[in-house]
């Protein structure tokens, strides 16, 4: 799961949250991109692709059957959380860092992303 917000190269207001796994194959997401404060609903999956031996490497996150989303995420900071109790468990890596890439907006016109503030995670819990 990730988001980010902030001036796109073209100056719009550009945000987006981006999440995997949770709802994947559902028919249902929780994607969505915003431009100049209007939403944008994303009806398909994102998969991120990072190393998890090395979270601070740059990570990969596209759309799943179209191009409307294809960014890169290069971590600066990981806020690490650990929980272990007999029955709930878990591990959590709050990545903060800088988005680069492209996202496309509704009519289709490419949106340039440089150096966007956000965050992605990576989690792994047992409850």
């Amino acid at each position: 799961w990730g988001s980010f917000s902030g001036l796109a190269q073209d100056g719009r207001l550009v945000g987006g949250n981006l999440g995997a796994g949770w709802t994947d194959g559902t028919g249902m997401t929780e994607n969505a991109i915003w431009f100049d404060g209007r939403v944008s609903k994303l009806h398909e999956d994102v998969s991120y692709t990072y190393d998890r031996h090395d979270l601070m490497k740059p990570w990969t996150i596209r759309t799943a059957n179209t191009q409307r989303v294809d960014l890169r995420f290069e971590p600066f900071f990981d806020r690490r959380a650990h929980t272990n109790f007999v029955i709930i468990k878990s591990d959590m890596h709050q990545m903060i860092g800088r988005y680069y890439g492209t996202i496309i907006d509704d009519k289709g016109v490419p949106v340039e992303l440089s150096g966007l503030i956000g965050w992605a995670e990576e989690h792994q819990a047992r409850w």
